[in-house]
């Protein structure tokens, strides 16, 4: 029987749906053994994407091959063309194969373009969530972003270590404060080329806190694809602005080097950047956050520069 099964090529070619699969496999592999979790990550994955089922236990064949029969999802049994009732069997070298040949894009970094759920819908009010790699964001978008991501990640770190109702319910309210930033209301603003007065969806400074009791309800699920997003922001950003997020390598320490917030670099060197740029504190913060990361980028370079110099110049005297 020739058996027809079609998965994504790759991170893009996700859908939401599908990258909901991904996360939820993800956190059901949690529970097995360390060595075995990613390649029971990459056969759950393939089941998913693949829309299959599994019926049975892992039998062997008379020949000795081990295999597990499965079904499509969702299909009723008249609708499956030339397979049997209860489903039909997949062998485990086919199951292999297949990740090999066409899941091989899981290992690399994720790649996901568009954000994941551009509406978010509570009761009447309808929230625009942000467009390609953030575009059109302002640093000060950028900043509160991150300062509200960080302190989801400290309360997630606090809940997972010493669960308790109160620290699931501060959880619950990092990730609404998290989305609320993420998502645009509609608000009247006064438009800066006609200077008229417009409604529609805007960033507002005090929407995290105004509307986040509208995304308490968000699924969990949906989170973890937006966290999956995130993560590949983050990537493209550190390889746009390498020396804005330079690792932080402590010596003589065998540690996993950690990222460098460019927030940190900004903090230490407010007052030099808005000279270098010529503008003051407020202009800053709606300036956009990739310029800001750019002139961060140069700065740090130069800094660099100048001390391989200095360390030249005294390594002559």
């Amino acid at each position: 029987m020739k058996i027809n099964l079609r998965v994504p090529r790759g991170w893009r070619e996700c859908s939401a749906e599908q990258l909901e699969c991904i996360c939820k496999v993800q956190q059901q592999v949690l529970g097995v053994e360390a060595d075995g979790q990613k390649s029971a990550w990459k056969v759950g994955c393939f089941l998913a994407l693949a829309g299959l089922e599994i019926v049975d236990e892992v039998r062997t064949d008379e020949e000795g091959e081990r295999y597990v029969t499965v079904r499509r999802v969702g299909e009723k049994a008249a609708q499956r063309k030339g397979e049997e009732e209860d489903g039909f069997p997949l062998y485990m070298w086919q199951v292999q194969n297949w990740v090999q040949e066409q899941l091989a894009w899981l290992d690399a970094p994720p790649n996901i373009v568009k954000f994941p759920y551009p509406e978010w819908q509570a009761g009447k009010r309808v929230f625009r969530g942000p467009s390609v790699w953030l575009s059109g964001w302002t640093w000060q978008q950028y900043r509160l972003l991150k300062d509200y991501l960080d302190y989801f990640f400290k309360i997630e770190e606090m809940a997972r270590t010493r669960p308790s109702e109160a620290l699931d319910k501060r959880l619950q309210e990092a990730i609404a404060m998290v989305l609320a930033t993420l998502y645009d209301g509609e608000v009247d603003y006064l438009d800066e080329t006609t200077r008229l007065s417009t409604h529609g969806y805007r960033y507002k400074p005090s929407q995290t806190m105004d509307n986040k009791e509208c995304f308490m309800d968000f699924p969990p699920l949906r989170f973890a694809v937006v966290m999956l997003w995130w993560t590949s922001v983050a990537m493209k950003l550190q390889r746009d602005y390498p020396k804005c997020f330079a690792s932080d390598k402590k010596e003589g320490k065998k540690k996993r080097q950690k990222a460098q917030d460019p927030t940190y670099e900004y903090a230490r060197t407010t007052a030099t950047l808005e000279k270098y740029m010529g503008v003051n504190e407020q202009e800053l913060q709606q300036e956009s956050y990739t310029v800001v990361l750019q002139h961060l980028q140069d700065m740090v370079k130069q800094n660099e520069e100048m001390e391989r110099v200095n360390r030249r110049m005294k390594s002559k005297k």
